[in-house]
């Protein structure tokens, strides 16, 4: 590994020499958001121990380092309130001007390829809903800017990838992450200043593969990394661990950002306990590499999808293990899709409602907002002959359907065998009773695979899938 970054760095020097000019990572361009009242890295390569001077032309403040004997340097420049354009002038005697700045809000958005899935749509005729004003439209004086990070893995850690921020604009709206333009959309109106969305996220991804060596090695011994140690490329390198971490995360983890947006999971959904404890331990290493130990991470609950090809129960444990992060972990917030999926589609068109249920947690937890912005979730159960009472937390208004009927609700007895229940509105209070059930002993609600919920509180967010058993996992 030493061999390699000694080649990378020796490749940059002579870049360097050749053109007599700094070289910058690719994130930081023309056309970047950073984040507002922070003191944000710059960091890039030059010749090794010379002076770097930058010159924001928000500030009247000139600020320097030197590089290392490598020709590595870095350093804090402290950022405005949110504005813009501006312009950094970085020089090591031979100046590199940065142009079109902005100074706002940074979410890094991640995940597979319900996370990836543009504006545009899929190949295939895989469409995203609510997306036409929002692309023909689009114009460049709207303070939100894009950076997509192309899709590239490496078995070791890289110190840059190829990443282009680009303005608001139709062709750029098009190709942009759906759920993370929809949410920057959201917040820019919320707080009226400009958002960046720095999307790294490859479709099919494993969560493995969005993590260090490192975290595996250490917490995760049952992950074979012997790939590892062998050449040549790799048949789906997104199912591999860490070569994506490496190539797509890593070079970022410099980049000053408020925040982090994830939808991910469907490629881990045999093994949700392992998932649970991997999620909270990529978590806590990405806030580690972004050193700030608080920052945000707001995730997405799987949407339902009924794959005949896994136990029909899969995704309600898989819903279960996703709850238990949220309840595990600090700064985190959930958002759940029980109500927007399709259960033939594994891509769901409705983007829209997740970028902005995305938005809310961030308005709420990160920004100060004072609004609704969590799903109703069990609370407690009481059972009286046949019939069951439910109450729930999030839900001082009580719960409705918006369907005719209320569906999603089983029941079962001491056979655990689960059959549908109906349900019946009373207050803040849901009564269930089945006529196959004589003795109910548990519910569970939205737990099979492709089962779509219809139960919301008033502010239109929905009930969190659940079971009251703790019963061994039926397959």
């Amino acid at each position: 590994m030493k061999t390699i970054i000694l080649t990378i760095l020796i490749s940059i020097l002579v870049a360097c020499s050749a053109f007599g000019t700094i070289k910058l990572p690719a994130i930081l361009s023309d056309n970047m958001v950073l984040q507002q009242q922070s003191n944000v890295n710059l960091w890039g390569w030059a010749e090794p121990n010379s002076k770097i001077t930058v010159k924001p032309s928000w500030s009247k403040k000139n600020n320097s380092t030197v590089a290392d004997a490598n020709g590595k340097w870095e350093l804090a420049v402290k950022t405005p309130v949110a504005g813009g354009p501006y312009d950094i002038t970085i020089s090591d005697g031979k100046p590199v001007k940065l142009s079109n700045v902005l100074i706002g809000e940074v979410w890094i958005c991640s995940g597979q390829s319900n996370m990836y899935q543009p504006m545009k749509g899929y190949h295939n005729g895989w469409f995203t809903d609510e997306t036409t004003d929002a692309i023909n439209l689009a114009k460049p004086s709207t303070p939100i800017r894009i950076a997509n990070v192309e899709l590239t893995y490496n078995r070791e850690i890289q110190q840059d990838c190829k990443v282009k921020w680009v303005v608001n604009c139709p062709e750029t709206v098009a190709n942009a992450p759906s759920v993370a333009y929809f949410f920057a959309q959201y917040i820019n109106k919320a707080l009226d200043v400009p958002v960046g969305i720095i999307h790294t996220s490859w479709g099919g991804s494993s969560i493995s593969a969005w993590m260090s060596k490192e975290l595996l090695q250490n917490q995760f011994p049952e992950v074979d990394l012997k790939i590892l140690e062998t050449n040549g490329d790799m048949d789906y390198p997104q199912n591999k661990p860490t070569v994506v971490y490496n190539a797509m995360l890593s070079p970022l983890r410099n980049f000053t950002a408020k925040g982090f947006l994830w939808y991910q999971g469907e490629a881990n959904i045999r093994t949700p306990e392992q998932y649970e404890k991997m999620q909270i331990a990529m978590m806590n290493s990405w806030r580690r590499d972004f050193s700030n130990l608080e920052m945000p991470f707001y995730y997405v609950q799987l949407a339902p999808f009924k794959n005949d090809k896994i136990p029909e129960f899969s995704y309600g444990y898989f819903y279960e293990a996703q709850a238990n992060i949220l309840a595990k972990t600090k700064y985190s917030g959930m958002v759940v899709t029980v109500d927007v999926g399709n259960e033939k589609i594994v891509h769901p068109p409705k983007k829209k409602i997740v970028g902005e249920r995305l938005a809310y947690w961030a308005l709420a937890q990160t920004y100060g907002f004072k609004i609704q912005y969590r799903s109703p979730s069990f609370k407690t159960m009481s059972i009286t002959g046949n019939k069951v009472q439910l109450e729930f937390n999030e839900a001082d208004l009580g719960l409705h359907s918006s369907e005719s009927s209320a569906t999603g609700f089983e029941l079962a007895g001491e056979d655990h065998q689960f059959y549908p229940a109906e349900a019946i509105f009373s207050g803040k209070l849901i009564e269930l009773n089945s006529a196959k059930v004589d003795r109910p002993v548990a519910v569970r609600y939205c737990f099979r695979n492709g089962q779509i919920g219809h139960i919301y509180n008033n502010y239109g967010l929905p009930l969190i899938p659940f079971r009251t058993d703790s019963w061994e996992k039926l397959r």
